[in-house]
């Protein structure tokens, strides 16, 4: 059952839900923007962590603390850190999974380029029809990138081509007739991540 903790770092304070199931494998999840409704309960990020948990993973998702403040990339990527070595110093260190929608899948792959150690990282709508990717550096993980057919903010020939650029070991499925919300498609989107994580 996931617990509501708080990770603290100077006068930085996140809010985070976490679920232990093992030492060996753990997950980050980040939410989408908070300009638009994300934050840490939505409903994607909660279909992530329901796969990852089946999968037995320790999970930790977290409002980016600009949920209640004005958003800034530069501040979203330095709350991923922070919580990334909230894991590390609770003895977390082995096999590290980076997960991200929509914006969050933006600032998981900003700092994971400027240096994140993690073993692999799965993008849900990665916006790249939103934001500009071209400058970001290769990233030294692979793993899964998720978009629907219709999604115009992650066009799926625009990631396919991101993420050959970032990295080509990382895979990419397409779900026929969903958009950027996947609404109607949970079930297809839950399949994907299931079969990714069990293989």
């Amino acid at each position: 059952m996931e617990k509501e903790i708080k990770i603290r770092n100077g006068k930085i304070e996140l809010t985070g839900l976490f679920e232990h199931n093992s030492h060996k494998k753990v997950a980050v999840i980040t939410h989408p923007h908070p300009l638009y409704g994300g934050n840490m309960e939505n409903s994607i990020v909660e279909i992530l962590q329901e796969e990852l948990k089946k999968n037995k993973y320790s999970t930790l998702r977290f409002n980016f603390r600009q949920v209640y403040e004005p958003l800034t990339d530069k501040d979203s990527q330095e709350d991923l850190n922070i919580a990334v070595n909230y894991l590390k110093e609770k003895g977390y260190l082995d096999k590290i999974l980076i997960c991200g929608y929509s914006y969050g899948s933006w600032i998981s792959t900003l700092v994971i380029a400027n240096g994140l150690k993690c073993h692999e990282t799965i993008m849900i709508s990665p916006p790249v029809g939103f934001l500009d990717y071209t400058g970001i550096k290769k990233i030294s993980c692979s793993g899964l990138a998720v978009t629907g057919i219709n999604d115009d903010i992650a066009p799926p020939e625009l990631v396919k081509e991101t993420i050959n650029n970032l990295n080509p070991g990382i895979k990419l499925k397409t779900i026929k007739g969903c958009d950027h919300l996947y609404s109607g498609y949970t079930k297809e989107l839950r399949k994907i991540i299931s079969d990714y994580l069990l293989n």
